[in-house]
């Protein structure tokens, strides 16, 4: 039982924050609807227990991008987070992640 708790304590469950800006493309792809165009989408974690890929969504707010749920001018029924399954993201953006991700974590993918 010991050997069975350490071994699930040593498994990573997330990345670390990401904070990596989605283009516009993937955006559209992935059917994210942005409060303003200007806004961004920034893939901010990765879970591999679940297997989802996390994106929060930015808007300008006082010469800074804050998060929607941060903003008030950013109506609450605006969506701010969307998590995708990482078996049905676009073969692209896969591709976009496993560039940028730390070689630490491909063992979990």
């Amino acid at each position: 039982m010991k050997n069975l708790i350490r071994r699930v304590l040593k498994e990573i469950t997330e990345t670390e924050p990401l904070n990596w800006r989605l283009p516009k493309k993937f955006v559209d792809q992935l059917g994210i609807k942005l409060y303003d165009e200007n806004d961004r989408a920034y893939i901010v974690e990765i879970h591999f227990d679940t297997r989802n890929v996390i994106v929060e969504l930015f808007t300008e707010f006082n010469g800074e991008y804050e998060s929607y749920w941060v903003v008030p001018q950013v109506p609450k029924i605006i969506k701010g987070f969307y998590s995708f399954p990482i078996d049905e993201l676009p073969q692209d953006v896969k591709t976009f992640i496993i560039r940028r991700l730390d070689f630490k974590y491909i063992e979990y993918l």
